[in-house]
């Protein structure tokens, strides 16, 4: 099946229309970047594809002068017995690690970092864990 695309502004083409839990997923990130930026983060990069792996937001915290690997995981509504941290996986937290190792090593970086996780519903950031673990 072949995707129409009609010229654009910025490169001649307009993407395709994105799946509805890919466009969630990225009013999530929008909604993460946000909230990092006010709570003094630099965002780095987004949405860095390191072979089959992908991080969300690189960001720098100033306050702990460490670099930060975020995941953010997003629903559009609150459900009273499920938080978005559900969906990540044991299997999900060693890609974001083999994610970051790879980023570490090809940047051959060597100073602090960790991963948080930003949950995030509806509009807004319901929570923010620092440096998550595999056992974690």
């Amino acid at each position: 099946m072949s995707v129409v695309r009609k010229p654009d502004d910025t490169n001649g083409y307009e993407s395709p229309a994105l799946a509805p839990h890919l466009k969630l997923g990225k009013t999530g990130e929008e909604i993460a970047v946000k909230y990092l930026q006010k709570n003094n983060y630099l965002v780095y990069k987004r949405n860095v594809r390191l072979g089959h792996d992908e991080i969300d937001i690189i960001a720098y915290e100033t306050q702990e002068k460490q670099l930060v690997f975020v995941e953010v995981k997003t629903r559009k509504k609150k459900w009273n017995s499920y938080s978005p941290l559900m969906n990540l996986t044991r299997a999900k937290k060693k890609k974001m690690i083999r994610a970051k190792n790879k980023w570490i090593s090809e940047n051959e970086y060597d100073e602090g970092c960790r991963i948080d996780v930003i949950c995030v519903v509806g509009e807004s950031v319901v929570n923010h864990y620092k440096g998550i673990s595999v056992n974690g």
